[in-house]
């Protein structure tokens, strides 16, 4: 019997799924404290921000009022999607807190989508 089992067998079968929520927590906290161990923390200024993408499709220079989308990795990958940061605001503005976020995350580049 595994221990989980025995858990809910001592403490009821209604706790069986807050047990096993428990243990996942921990172990996804056990890998957020390794992860944040393995890569150092980056300052905003540190992350670089790369508008070719951007420039590319549209012809210009991101600028002005809108939103934002930032990727954290190459916009050519098919699954690109998700991993996007969406911001709101003033291009400038939306890229402060774009960059703040990818320092949070260890994001060395962001790509500018939208």
């Amino acid at each position: 019997m595994n221990k989980t089992a025995a858990d809910a067998r001592r403490y009821g079968m209604h706790n069986l799924a807050a047990l096993r929520q428990q243990k996942e927590d921990a172990a996804a906290a056990e890998q957020a404290l390794e992860c944040s161990e393995q890569y150092p923390k980056l300052k905003p200024s540190q992350v670089e921000v790369d508008p070719s993408e951007y420039r590319r499709n549209h012809g210009a220079m991101p600028r002005g009022r809108g939103s934002w989308a930032f990727c954290k990795v190459n916009p050519n990958r098919m699954d690109y999607l998700d991993h996007v940061l969406w911001e709101n605001g003033l291009y400038g503005e939306a890229k402060k807190a774009a960059q703040a976020k990818a320092a949070e995350l260890g994001v060395e580049v962001l790509y500018v989508c939208s």
